[in-house]
């Protein structure tokens, strides 16, 4: 018998669908919002030590740590400003530590309230809130003895606080508000330490600027002699160049004189590194136009000097001044020089600015 294969071809039946599970509308935000229950029990979860934890996580682990022992062996894990020696920070002042890139450092300030750094000078020193701490309660401080009782507290690490990135600001701010005087312990550490590596550091050269500001010569005999020691090398460091400069601004006239024939007796070498050019132009400005003109002519005598010269802003500067000074015969071998190397020099915004004046020059140039 034949198979009737239609049969085969119905359609099975089928189960009926569950229906798919749903989170009730309460748990949605804005449902919860909208009915008065929801509203509530979105609030106790809002308000609850997992929401904050997610929300702020350093005001949860203050709310959690804010009866710990601060002798406990774990405490060491803890980030350094929950570790130091006072009870935890409320987390008014946790918010205000958090919002420290939104917030003006007044209001931050405003927002922290009286901080006690007495007996923290060093540990908050060395931190990017700290510090600031500090430089509040010297301004804020009542007379010098305040001042000193808190610079006293970085006595044994000055050569380390004039090369935090942190604690060089309170350094500078205690050199600049209390009497110079008081400041002799600082100066020796300095020179005890090593005052050229001071010198040639990135916050350390500010450290000894300040101090060339702020005290008497009496006082500073062993750095300067340092200075003098070593000018042409600090002449032509990144950070010591600031060092020397500030020397010949606030220096006696014997510094002064010094460092006008270290620039005299190696004129060529200084004006060849973009830092030491800086030196070089601080001496010139302070010399009569007959003086300066002697140096130029001796710089005119190096044609390939020009050229690097002009490629830095002092250096084009100086180049400027050569060519409103010099006279004949050393200016035709400046124009010389600067034509030769008109297209390296073109190549820096202040080397086009050189040869723009040398157009505005115009008929004292008909040879270019």
């Amino acid at each position: 018998p034949k198979t009737n294969l239609s049969l085969c071809r119905l359609p099975l039946p089928r189960e009926p669908r569950a229906a798919p599970s749903r989170a009730p509308l309460a748990h949605s935000p804005r449902m919860a919002m909208a009915s008065g229950a929801g509203a509530s029990s979105s609030t106790d979860r809002a308000s609850s030590p997992m929401a904050v934890s997610k929300a702020h996580p350093a005001n949860a682990l203050l709310v959690r740590l804010g009866s710990r022992g601060d002798n406990e062996a774990w405490s060491r894990y803890l980030p350094s400003a929950l570790r130091l020696p006072h009870p935890v920070a409320p987390p008014a002042r946790v918010a205000a530590w958090e919002s420290e890139s939104t917030v003006d450092t007044e209001d931050q300030s405003d927002a922290l309230g009286a901080i006690k750094v007495q007996g923290r000078v060093w540990t908050f020193s060395r931190q990017a809130h700290g510090c600031r701490w500090v430089q509040r309660a010297l301004d804020n401080a009542a007379n010098d003895d305040e001042r000193i009782a808190l610079l006293e507290e970085l006595r044994g690490h000055i050569v380390e606080a004039s090369m935090c990135p942190h604690a060089n600001h309170v350094l500078q701010k205690c050199i600049t508000t209390i009497m110079p005087e008081a400041l002799q312990f600082v100066i020796d550490e300095i020179v005890a330490d090593s005052v050229a590596e001071v010198a040639r550091h990135k916050y350390g050269c500010r450290i000894v600027q300040r101090l060339l500001e702020r005290c008497e010569m009496v006082q500073l005999r062993r750095i300067v002699e340092t200075i003098r020691a070593n000018l042409a090398s600090l002449s032509k460091h990144p950070y010591g160049t600031y060092v020397v400069q500030n020397l010949f601004e606030n220096g006696a006239c014997e510094e002064r004189c010094a460092i006008m024939r270290v620039v005299q007796g190696d004129l060529i070498s200084l004006c060849a590194e973009p830092n030491s050019v800086i030196v070089v132009t601080s001496v010139v400005e302070a010399l009569k136009p007959d003086e300066q003109r002697v140096l130029f002519e001796r710089i005119a005598e190096n044609p390939g000097l020009l050229v690097s010269m002009a490629g830095s802003k002092q250096g084009a500067a100086l180049v400027v001044r050569m060519l409103d000074l010099l006279q004949e015969p050393h200016l035709q071998i400046v124009a010389a020089g600067i034509s030769a190397g008109a297209e390296a020099i073109a190549a820096s915004r202040h080397g086009r600015e050189v040869l723009a004046h040398v157009e505005r020059l115009g008929d004292r140039f008909g040879a270019m």
